[in-house]
């Protein structure tokens, strides 16, 4: 069934604006990079830096649980290992098909993104939900690979907002801040 809907993609949606498109933007998301290039600008930054916490925890999650976990217990091939009729617009891959990465870190990335900024979610969730179509388009996941990524992506970055939260608490992160503004607004009030 699963390599009936990906022949389906292949067959009825295969033009040269996707040919050129998809590996474009499934190369955005490679290894996360994008991922961590936002979580990095997002830690540089003094308003959204608990935001780039957050996502450097779920993209490490991420990666303990999909890459170094999942993908070798599972050991599902790809499916242009099982289905070679296909032509790649990409190079084959040296890892297993579940789950799929890319859906998982973007999905990651685009939920905690959404926590931090609604306008900004939306745009990363569109580009999380393009990533997903890409692997599926490239062949080189099934859908139930795509599927465990969505669920485990947004699954991930609700995890990675309550570690932060745990470690706000645990850390007091902030409290000198917290601290220096509440003695600024008695002076304020004090000068009044």
């Amino acid at each position: 069934m699963e390599l009936k809907i990906l022949l389906y993609i292949n067959s009825n949606f295969k033009n040269a604006f996707f040919d050129f498109g998809m590996p474009f933007i499934s190369f955005f998301s490679n290894k996360g990079w994008i991922w961590i290039a936002i979580a990095v600008g997002l830690l540089l930054t003094k308003k959204y830096r608990r935001y780039g916490v957050a996502l450097s925890i779920g993209l490490a999650l991420c990666l303990v649980m999909g890459n170094v976990i999942l993908k070798p217990l599972v050991a599902c091939p790809r499916p242009y290992d099982v289905y070679g009729e296909i032509e790649l617009l990409i190079e084959k891959l040296s890892d297993f098909s579940f789950p799929s990465g890319h859906t998982y870190s973007a999905f990651c990335g685009a939920t905690i993104l959404y926590f931090m900024n609604r306008k900004i979610g939306y745009a990363a969730f569109a580009f999380a939900v393009l990533t997903a179509f890409s692997r599926l388009y490239l062949f080189v996941h099934y859908p139930t690979d795509v599927l465990a990524g969505i669920v485990m992506g947004v699954a991930v970055a609700f995890l990675a907002m309550y570690i932060l939260k745990v470690l706000e608490r645990r850390f007091q992160f902030g409290r000198a801040e917290n601290e220096v503004n509440e003695i600024n607004d008695i002076n304020e009030i004090n000068e009044t």
